[in-house]
């Protein structure tokens, strides 16, 4: 795999992260799945028009804690080279541990949304599409979606929101 195709794989994976985070994010701010409105119900035809979505201000989320450094270590470990965590956070769920880590590529950040991981019972899993650039098993596996409101949380911390 040439360099090129390299940044442009992680490139493309962490594009796809915020894309899914955002998702989260919206979901745990907006009280739940958005409705499907472009169908009638009655008729099955599609609308013309969908509402816009309004404008909202994501409020600064409390309870946030940095991930341990043992957790930060998992997390490394299943980046592809040169990857590496610039900020970290953690919520429990239970006795599922959130953690959610900005990745760097060389040192730079890729984005400011971070991915999401998911350890329990000490092994750790991808969330959703963190399962693009992280070498760990998909969270689905476990019956974990991130869409609990402690993944959010570690989510917003990560994030500095």
């Amino acid at each position: 795999m040439t360099e090129r195709t390299r940044h442009v794989a992680i490139g493309g994976a962490f594009a796809v992260a915020i894309i899914l985070t955002i998702v989260v994010l919206w979901q745990a701010f907006a009280g739940g799945p958005t409705p499907d409105n472009s169908r009638n119900s009655d008729s099955g035809t599609v609308t013309d028009s969908v509402e816009p979505a309004p404008e909202f201000d994501i409020p600064k989320i409390a309870d946030c804690a940095p991930a341990q450094s043992d957790e930060v270590t998992k997390v490394q470990a299943q980046l592809q080279p040169h990857t590496g965590v610039a900020t970290s956070a953690r919520s429990i769920d239970g006795h599922d541990v959130y953690v959610a880590a900005i990745i760097t590529y060389e040192d730079q950040p890729t984005s400011r949304e971070p991915g999401l991981w998911v350890i329990r019972d000490g092994k750790i899993y991808a969330v959703g599409d963190t399962t693009a650039y992280s070498a760990a098993p998909p969270a689905t596996d476990i019956g974990v979606f991130g869409d609990r409101a402690a993944a959010s949380t570690a989510i917003g911390c990560a994030a500095g929101y």
